[in-house]
């Protein structure tokens, strides 16, 4: 998997728009081994059976069959968003996962970053990601209208570049422990 990740000090934050009960929705570009039909496709989009838990619906968009080479490329829309959810899914169909990418974490995208890169999230950003992910787990719960803003940053990682970002972090943590902390 790679794409967008976020990165906070902020746990509460991290939980709501982790957890799966948040119904924030994601966006993914997959590439799957073989030629899926759309009998697969209605029956992923509908819900499958998963370590006896049915998926919630979600939407897939084909967006090429390569023949030659006996790939589907898709673009999937999940609000659940499991652990290795896609994966186990396709598995579960006969077409493994070949390529995973998160392009985008409810509104928050991927635009201008490049792997490797991060940026820092406006506080609107998480205020909209928070507003949302609260506003889909628990209607009835009233939203701060001074709600802190924690530090979070969007990166865009690849395994290859895994080094990069813990340096990043690293050096987060230590100016996070000088600025506050000492």
């Amino acid at each position: 998997t790679t794409g967008a990740l976020f990165m906070t000090n902020d746990g509460e934050f991290a939980n709501l728009i982790m957890h799966p009960s948040s119904h924030l929705e994601k966006v993914y570009e997959v590439s799957v081994k073989g030629l899926l039909t759309k009998a697969e496709k209605n029956q992923l989009e509908r819900g499958i059976y998963l370590e006896g838990v049915k998926t919630l619906p979600c939407e897939i968009a084909i967006t090429g069959n390569d023949e030659e080479h006996g790939t589907t490329m898709l673009m999937i829309r999940l609000v659940e968003g499991k652990n290795r959810q896609i994966k186990k899914m396709f598995e579960e169909v006969g077409h493994p996962v070949k390529r995973l990418r998160r392009i985008m974490i409810g509104p928050i995208d991927l635009k201008g970053l490049t792997p490797g890169t991060y940026r820092r999230l406006k506080p609107k950003e998480v205020n909209v990601l928070r507003t949302m992910a609260l506003k889909k787990k628990n209607a009835n719960k009233k939203i701060k209208e001074d709600a802190s803003h924690p530090l979070a940053l969007l990166f865009s990682f690849n395994y290859a570049n895994w080094a990069a970002i813990d340096s990043i972090l690293n050096s987060w943590i230590f100016s996070f422990f000088n600025d506050y902390l000492c």
